[in-house]
């Protein structure tokens, strides 16, 4: 009995410690992971998350499949809690499946649910490039274009061969989505052909068609200004004289160094043959109306007066048109009067003149574009420009960088229709940009703005607007993925009146750190409309936008040194509004250029898609000046504003038959140079650039110096 007892008990025992030992949380398989989401990236990725359900889990395994019908196999395995995987193994145009599990020491749990996703692409070679064309567009460089027709290329093969009946040689890879292509390793008067072809992992398409264009002459001309005709230069002793004797389809060329020279362009080329006036040669030739201290211009006037259409004014320098002499409206770079169209003003520096660029409101259809204008106007005065121009549309301003005018607007348009795109404004007197004040006879003006970035001067003598649009007849602003950036804290982005409407898509307001700024000034504007711009979350006067994307900062590179690509993670990245329009097809690369938007997904908001590649130019240094230390030495001296150089150019001007002529470099973080190899008694022109390995940035103040 006693024996029984014991056993009795002993059981009991057992079973009372497994049941304590069952309910105390046993050694067990993890719980099952859910809502497996799959999501084609790529041509060859697809990436995939899950919830993490358990707290006990070594790790999870992940299976994949070929399509819905094939077979699982054992994909990868990760570590605990981890809810995401890329799969980085698969093939274009190819669906899989794919299931999770959690495991540890103690079992698997069951599997998640099942999702697929099918990649881009296809397991073939790329369609074939086409419309393949080759321009000239100086004596060492010709430009290439073509249409992309695949959507699954690795790249692009480039081929090149030396006169038509050359052999083809590799001469350069570009990567997807690519259109375009320059060659800057040509000869002079050489002709060359290519062809293109894509490729991918699969194979090569079949080559583009192949297009030839010859080069034209190097800078071998000497200074002089020269009529080219026929194939042939012929030299003359004055501009005018050239440009009087030019037909439709003639050059007027200007060759390298310093003129003190004015012309009227009063003839008209045609469509296809315009009047050319230009410049042979970097650094580009100068023409000025001061001759070292003294003027030049007669009777206040302009350097070049347009009053003939189809004219084109090209790689030239043009400065000191009486900005030094005492106002006057028409004391100009560039001045268009009367009733002259189709004129191109394209990749001139114009800086120190009354108004850079000035328009006449009879003027119509001209385009402004690849030019650097600065240092334009004068101190004392808000009414002169770096460009003020009126005049009938479509008017073309465009790839340009607008800075420093001195106590004036970036630039001022009264047109009607105008399409100002890719543009970089910064550092104005007074308005970055104006549209305002339009002429009440040509009826609604509108304008439409895409791709540009604005910043405000900190300093302008008008701290509250720099965007404006008012008294234009009822027109309608159109702005599409530009950057804005304030740097005051009275900044309002845009200043619309009760007779106009503004549309805007996708732009980045971006506040600088400034708490309640306006977007819209009182939000008084007749219609205040768009979708899928980013606001500060204390931004105020909204309008009527919509789909706003609201944060603290947009997200980009580097707001102070000028880099407004987005950074990864920007909540600007595909937040923008894919069927808004014009949409933009390029993005500005300062300073005065462009490159193609290759937009991926959603398109994202502001004037770059997100990309890894995001170097920039640096922007300009700021008063520059010069000193003389000895007879034989010249101490520069300047404020630099960014840390993305490396380095400074130094270019200075004395001798008028050879012009501007980098002297010399100083390392980055400089901000003096001495310049000993100067003589004495003479004056010195000098300017300083900075420049990194993506390219030049702008140019700073120029100063004269006298040495004793």
């Amino acid at each position: 009995m006693v024996r029984r007892t014991v056993v009795f008990l002993l059981l009991a025992g057992l079973c009372l410690s497994l049941s304590t030992f069952a309910f105390a949380g046993a050694p067990k398989p993890p719980s099952m992971p859910t809502s497996l989401v799959a999501t084609a990236v790529s041509s060859t990725q697809i990436d995939l998350t899950w919830i993490d359900n358990a707290s006990n889990e070594t790790g999870f395994r992940i299976q994949r499949k070929v399509g819905v019908s094939g077979t699982y196999e054992d994909l990868d395995t990760v570590g605990p809690n981890v809810q995401y995987y890329p799969d980085t193994t698969c093939g274009p145009g190819t669906e899989y499946c794919y299931r999770v599990l959690a495991f540890n020491g103690y079992g698997d749990s069951d599997w998640s649910n099942e999702d697929c996703a099918t990649t881009s692409g296809s397991g073939t070679p790329p369609a074939a490039p086409t419309s393949l064309d080759a321009a000239a567009v100086s004596s060492t460089k010709i430009d290439l274009t073509w249409v992309d027709n695949a959507n699954n290329e690795d790249g692009f093969l480039i081929q090149r061969k030396i006169g038509v009946g050359g052999t083809f040689e590799d001469l350069d890879t570009v990567g997807p989505n690519t259109v375009g292509y320059g060659d800057t390793t040509c000869s002079p008067e050489t002709t060359y052909c290519y062809q293109v072809r894509a490729y991918n992992t699969y194979g090569d398409s079949a080559w583009s068609n192949e297009d030839c264009d010859t080069t034209p002459e190097g800078s071998a001309l000497g200074h002089g200004i020269y009529l080219y005709h026929n194939g042939e230069y012929t030299q003359y002793s004055t501009a005018q004289l050239a440009y009087d004797a030019a037909v439709p389809g003639d050059e007027v060329v200007f060759g390298p160094g310093l003129y003190h020279d004015f012309l009227r362009l009063n003839k008209s080329g045609t469509a296809t043959d315009p009047i050319v006036v230009r410049g042979e040669g970097y650094p580009r030739p100068v023409v000025s109306g001061e001759t070292f201290g003294k003027n030049t211009l007669p009777y206040k006037r302009s350097l070049f007066g347009v009053t003939g259409s189809y004219n084109v004014i090209e790689n030239l320098e043009l400065k000191n048109a009486s900005s030094e002499w005492g106002h006057n409206q028409s004391t100009s770079g560039v001045y268009l009067t009367g009733t002259p169209s189709n004129v191109v003003i394209r990749n001139c520096f114009i800086h120190d003149c009354g108004h850079g660029i000035y328009n006449s409101n009879d003027s119509a259809e001209w385009t402004i574009e690849y030019n650097e204008c600065c240092y334009n106007g004068y101190w004392d005065d808000p009414y002169y420009h770096n460009a003020y121009v009126y005049g009938w549309g479509p008017n073309y301003v465009r790839y340009n960088t607008w800075h420093h005018a001195k106590s004036g607007l970036g630039y001022k348009d009264r047109s009607k229709d105008i399409y100002f795109l890719y543009n970089t404004v910064f550092d104005n007197g007074l308005y970055e940009v104006d549209f305002m004040l339009g002429d009440s006879s040509y009826g609604p003006q509108d304008t439409t703005m895409v791709g540009n970035w604005v910043l405000k001067n900190p300093n302008a003598s008008n701290s509250t607007i720099f965007i404006g649009f008012i008294q234009r007849q009822g027109g309608t602003l159109t702005a599409v993925n530009n950057y804005f950036q304030a740097n005051h804290p009275s900044n309002t982005f845009i200043n619309v009146d009760t007779q106009e409407s503004c549309v805007a898509h996708n732009n980045i307001f971006d506040n600088h750190g400034y708490s309640g700024l306006n977007i819209f000034r009182d939000g008084a504007g007749l219609s205040l409309t768009g979708t899928n711009n980013w606001c500060a979350t204390s931004a105020t006067y909204l309008g009527n936008l919509t789909n706003t994307v609201f944060g603290t900062a947009p997200g980009v590179i580097d707001s102070v040194d000028g880099n407004f690509h987005l950074a990864a993670g920007s909540q600007c990245i595909d937040a923008g509004n894919s069927s808004a329009g014009p949409l933009p097809d390029k993005e500005p690369v300062y300073p005065s250029d462009w490159t193609t938007r290759n937009t991926s997904g959603a398109i994202d908001i502001g004037p770059y898609e997100y990309s890894a590649s995001t170097a920039v130019a640096p922007l300009p240094v700021t008063g520059l000046t010069g000193t003389p230390q000895s007879s034989t030495s010249v101490l520069l001296q300047w404020t630099n504003r960014t840390d993305l150089e490396d380095g400074f150019i130094i270019m200075r001007l004395s001798d008028e038959t050879v012009g501007w002529v980098e002297i010399d470099t100083a390392a980055a973080g400089s901000t003096s140079y001495l310049d000993d190899t100067v003589s004495g008694g003479t004056l010195y022109l000098y300017r300083v650039r900075t420049y990194n390995a993506t390219g030049v940035g702008g140019h700073s103040n120029e100063v004269r110096v006298t040495t004793p």
